[in-house]
Order: C-alpha cells, then sequence, then structure tokens
C-alpha cells in the first residue's frame, strides 16, 4: 500500500530568521491568530513574514508551548523541570516568564517536561515529561503523559512508561490524543472510554529514521509527522540530509510523504485553522521558520483517499 502514497519534495521558503543561540521548536499561534515559537535558549519570539521579536524569556531551557482560551501561554523548562505560565497582554510589563502551574507528580519532581497540546473543551493542557532528548535513551521507558485542568489546577498521570514522547497533538473533532514516541519510532492514539479512562492503542508504527519528532493536524484530520533524523554529512562547513514529513490519515494509514532538503532534524510543525494552505516548520540546525505551502500536496491526497475509498480518479503526482 504505502508504494502508491503521495510523495512530493516541499517548495519552501524561510520567512525569518530568529536571533538565538539555541534550537526552535514548535510553531504555534495564539487566539489572535500571531504566531510564537520557542528556543532551547530560553527565549520566547513572535514572527511573521515582515518581522519578529523576542516577548519574553526564562532563565532555562524552553522546548515546548501552548495557549489557552484565556490569553495564557504556557512553556516547558527542561533546567528548571518545570512549567511556567504568563498571561500575554502583560508582557510589556516584564518579560520574564515567572510563575510555575507544574513541577511535580506525587511528590517527586519531573524529568523535564517537553511538549504541550491545550483541549478547549476540557480546559486542559496535556503534556510530556520525557527529560532530555540527548540522554533519554538510557533510560528508554521513564517517561509519561500528563493533564492538568486548568481551572482545579489538579494534575493527573494519564500514562507512563513511554520511551521518550517528543510532542503530543489533541484532536478536538474526533476526542483523542496523539502521541509521538519517538525512541519506539511509532505513533500512539488515546482516546477516553465512557467512565473516562484513556484506551491507548499504536496508531502506527514506523521504520526507518530515528523517529518521530513533531505532530499537527490538517483540516481533514490527517496527521502530519516529522520523522527526525541526525545529519548524517557536513560538507563544507553545512550539514546535509533531507527531513521528511509522514501524513496518516484517520484510520491510521500512511497517504503521503513531504521531503525537506537539508532539514532532517525537523523539531516542530503546525497548520494553522485560520491558514490551512500553510505548514509552518522549525529545525534544529536552523534559526528559520520555514513555511511550506501545501495546497496543492492537500488535493492530491484528497484524491488519493477518494481512490482508497473506491473512486477511479487518476493522480498524476503519486510515485
Amino acid at each position: 500500500m504505502n508504494s502508491g502514497i503521495v510523495k512530493q519534495k516541499a517548495t519552501f521558503e524561510k520567512i525569518c530568521d530568529l536571533k538565538t543561540e539555541g534550537c526552535l521548536y514548535f510553531p504555534r499561534e495564539d487566539n489572535s491568530g500571531v504566531f510564537h515559537c520557542v528556543s532551547s535558549g530560553g527565549e520566547v519570539f513572535q514572527f511573521s513574514d515582515s518581522s519578529n521579536e523576542q516577548i519574553m524569556s526564562l532563565n532555562g531551557m524552553i522546548n515546548g508551548l501552548c495557549f489557552d482560551n484565556n490569553g495564557y501561554i504556557y512553556v516547558t523548562d527542561l533546567n528548571q523541570c518545570a512549567i511556567f505560565f504568563k498571561q500575554l497582554n502583560t508582557v510589556e510589563q516584564s518579560p520574564l516568564i515567572e510563575n510555575i502551574i507544574a513541577k511535580e507528580y506525587d511528590g517527586k519532581p519531573f524529568k523535564g517536561p517537553t511538549s504541550l497540546a491545550y483541549n478547549k473543551d476540557e480546559n486542559v493542557i496535556y503534556f510530556c515529561d520525557s527529560g532530555n532528548f540527548e540522554t533519554a535513551s538510557m533510560c528508554p521507558f521513564d517517561c509519561a503523559l500528563y493533564q492538568i485542568d486548568l481551572e482545579t489546577r489538579v494534575l493527573k498521570q494519564i500514562l507512563n512508561k513511554l520511551s521518550f514522547i517528543s510532542d503530543v497533538c489533541y484532536d478536538g473533532a474526533n476526542g483523542c490524543i496523539y502521541l509521538a514516541e519517538t525512541f519506539m519510532n511509532r505513533i500512539l492514539r488515546l482516546k477516553q472510554n465512557d467512565d473516562g479512562i484513556y484506551m491507548s492503542s499504536v496508531f502506527y508504527q514506523f521504520s526507518g529514521r530515528i523517529g518521530p519528532s513533531a505532530l499537527t493536524l490538517d483540516e481533514n484530520g490527517n496527521l502530519f509527522v516529522a520523522r527526525f533524523e541526525y545529519s548524517p554529512i557536513e560538507f563544507e562547513g553545512e550539514m546535509e540530509g533531507d527531513g521528511l514529513i509522514s501524513v496518516i490519515n484517520k484510520e491510521g494509514i500512511m497517504i503521503g510523504e513531504l521531503t525537506l532538503p537539508e532539514l532532517p532534524e525537523i523539531s516542530g510543525l503546525y497548520i494553522s485553522p485560520k491558514k490551512r494552505e500553510n505548514l509552518y516548520v522549525t529545525e534544529r540546525n536552523s534559526t528559520g521558520i520555514f513555511r511550506i505551502k501545501i495546497s496543492s500536496f492537500t488535493i492530491d491526497l484528497d484524491k488519493y483517499e477518494e481512490m482508497l475509498n473506491g473512486g477511479e480518479k487518476k493522480i498524476s503526482n503519486i510515485k
């Protein structure tokens, strides 16, 4: 089946270059449509086609962020092993992020929270406690998924004994959570039963590359998955190797792949519900934000799914 998926070489542009010594992670959008990303150097940036600026900082190592419906930003810090939050309209008064919403569970400190996802229907945040990517393989099944109720501040463990979760993504339309379990090279899917218990299953098992590192959903519920690989070659001072983004449909079938020349260590993906034709990408070796026009790609994905469901349309770009 996978030999017939839609494959494209991505046409992308660098829309801005950020001033940071750290690695960039997870482009995201606040409620007003302003784009942000974070750096492991401890910075939070706003960015657009025409400008970018650092708006907040933390004396730590930020590698995850999300926004709630009440104008708050939440970031994860690997150094202090905590989740910080701040109201966005207070940025000018104090650019530092100082408020902690979570730093331990059941009396034990976190390893180091990573990615965050907001569930607006229940006003909760999901987050992964995975620790540092570079050392996590030494304790491969010591990671967990949690949720925080933002109304009551109650912290709950959902799933444990995981092998480094790089990213978590909430699908509000289908009421499920996707996890990128990097060192098992797979995607997990969680959904609550009638008793409120989360049931987990393997949504997709990859082979090759190190593992999935970032997730985002398109308007049809297709899951875009960054397939992380270390830069294999250094030539004349520049790292070479292609990035790979796989697309898995709601039934758990791979339907497409995008390749990104010379961007193998993808650290963040985002498709805006308001600007669905664009896919935003961060990569650990670059301080740029990259934008891919995916309109033609998604049209071909739709045609391919139509064919899978018994349609007879021909698809010129399937290889």
